[in-house]
This record gives structure tokens, C-alpha cells and sequence, in this order.
């Protein structure tokens, strides 16, 4: 029964590497349904992905065909990572943020010392980032809380003059 799913899988990816010969080559005395789980597996496919693609066995069978013949793919990261944390603006940038989407006509703000210039904001993926006059971009994360402060209260300061 999964012999056609094998050879559709092999012809399927065929193209990659290492190639579904060479991964095979590993696991000859495998059955055709543990060469399938394998092979997917092998190619960062989840437990639901490779269930669709080979007539839909238990999670359960999958897990253990894998325990059986291949264990170091149990853990493989098949996620891509989707399932990450992602870092979170701090209080200071969340208020600011808020500021200048209140403020679209201010275009940029004088940082209070001649060195630092006026900067101006950008908002990408709820991020802010600040502009220097030399074109410079750079996350306002990058500093510390003490100075995201700071900047926070002198734009507060120009927006209330």
C-alpha cells in the first residue's frame, strides 16, 4: 500500500539534498511506510504534513516508526521556527509609537544636543526605528531604558511647546 506513496515521494523530492536515495540508503531493511515517515521527515515535514501526504496514520505511527529507525529526527525543528518568541517593544517605544502616530504632521524632533540632530521615525512590524540626519537607521531598542526615557520626554517636551 505505501509503495506508490514512496515512489511519489521520491520523485517528489528528488531534486533536494541529500537525495531520498541517499537517506534511504540508511534504513534498507525499513518497510515502505517507515521509509515514507523517514524520507518526510527528513525534509522538516510535521507529523500533520506527513499524515496527509501518506493516506493519514495515527501521529502515534509516526512516532514510532521514527523511534524506531530514526530517533534524531523526532526533535528535528520542523516549525521553521514559526512558534518563536518575538521581542516586545518596552514601555518607553509603545508610548512613543503611540505619539507619533498621534503627530503625523511632525516630520522629525531635535534630540537636545547638537551631536545627536533631529531624527525622524519609522514604524515597521510595530517596531520603531529612528532616522538621523546622516540617513542612519537604527532600532530606538538599541538603547538603553534610562535613554529611551530621556528621548521619550524631550519629544514630549517639543510636542507641548
Amino acid at each position: 500500500m505505501y509503495a506508490k506513496f514512496l515512489e511519489r515521494i521520491k520523485s517528489e523530492y528528488n531534486d533536494l539534498t541529500p537525495s531520498p536515495t541517499e537517506v534511504l540508503g540508511n534504513y534498507p531493511t525499513a518497510n515502505d511506510f517507515d521509509k515514507c515517515v523517514i524520507l518526510l521527515r527528513t525534509y522538516k515535514l510535521t507529523y500533520g504534513q506527513i499524515s496527509s501526504k501518506i493516506g493519514s496514520p495515527s501521529k502515534r505511527a509516526i512516532r514510532a516508526s521514527l523511534m524506531q529507525w530514526a530517533p534524531e529526527l523526532i526533535e528535528e525543528d520542523c516549525n521553521r521556527n514559526k512558534l518563536q518568541a518575538k521581542e516586545r517593544a518596552s514601555r518607553e517605544e509603545f508610548i512613543l509609537i503611540n505619539i507619533i502616530r498621534q503627530h503625523p504632521e511632525k516630520e522629525s524632533y531635535y534630540m537636545g544636543h547638537p551631536i545627536l540632530g533631529n531624527w525622524k521615525f519609522i514604524i515597521v512590524e510595530g517596531r520603531l526605528y529612528y532616522i538621523e540626519e546622516d540617513e542612519d537607521v537604527t532600532p530606538f531598542a538599541s538603547w538603553d531604558t534610562v535613554c529611551q526615557t530621556q528621548y521619550l520626554q524631550i519629544i514630549k517636551d517639543q510636542l507641548h511647546e
